[in-house]
């Protein structure tokens, strides 16, 4: 059986993440080159932010999974869903393909991104209240987890700080007492 998420050391992680990176730029340049006349092209733009969306969203959203999983049992923890996370993931998604899709009048064209950066943020974040919360041992307010969201959001450097926190509280008892 393999290691979870949070037993695995950052330089790991850090290469896993640039070794895809060289895989994905080629293969997103071979298929601009096959469907469309350049990155215009809407195939190609939906393709690159699958394919880029996958990569970069699924350190964090494998940590919060982790976390809410080790945070499930405890009575005083206020979790935040995973239907949550995955309604900010189809909107998201959805709010891109529109706006790639639809020639939207003036004052519409606002209205998307309005709605895809907040759900950016939240996906990116949410791992980052959990674990500030199974480390002060209580519900942390957001402003106590605002550096650990930004280390999330800006994940292929942040992980260097954030891995070595990770692998300490895998072997710890979690217990949230308020």
């Amino acid at each position: 059986m393999g290691k979870t998420i949070l037993k695995r050391k950052n330089w790991e992680i850090f290469l896993v993440f640039i070794a895809v990176q060289f895989l994905v730029l080629p293969t997103i340049m071979i298929v601009s080159f096959l469907f469309g006349p350049g990155p215009e092209s809407v195939t190609v733009r939906l393709i690159e932010f699958f394919v880029t969306g996958l990569v970069y969203f699924s350190y964090p959203v494998m940590v919060g999974l982790k976390l809410n999983q080790l945070v499930s049992g405890q009575e005083k923890f206020k979790a935040t869903s995973n239907q949550f996370i995955t309604a900010c993931i189809i909107i998201m998604t959805t709010g891109y393909i529109l706006s790639l899709t639809l020639d939207i009048g003036r004052p519409w064209e606002y209205l998307i991104p309005m709605t895809v950066i907040p759900c950016f943020l939240i996906i990116l974040s949410w791992p980052a209240r959990p674990l500030k919360s199974i480390e002060l041992r209580r519900n942390a307010g957001i402003w106590e987890y605002v550096p650990e969201a930004f280390q999330f959001i800006v994940w292929p450097l942040g992980v260097w700080w954030l891995q070595p926190r990770l692998n300490d509280l895998d072997e710890q008892k979690i217990r949230i007492a308020e």
